[in-house]
């Protein structure tokens, strides 16, 4: 759902702004428990797109991979 996705955007926005900077990064696991706490479920592949969307409007978002 197009609204679901818009959603999520903007609640993955608030959630990076209020909850990391660069000593406090968040998982991927992380990022899917918020959204499922209010409603969205969604998988790692939608995180991921979701933060492509965020940098490429101009928020600064450092990606680290791990395994």
């Amino acid at each position: 759902m197009k609204n679901e996705s818009q959603y999520g955007l903007l609640l993955l926005q608030q959630y990076l702004y209020e909850h990391t900077d660069d000593r406090h990064p968040v998982s991927v696991a992380d990022i899917l428990a918020f959204w499922q706490e209010h409603g969205i479920q969604a998988g790692r592949k939608s995180v991921y797109s979701a933060i492509e969307v965020l940098q490429s409007s101009g928020m600064d978002i450092v990606c680290v991979k791990s395994t």
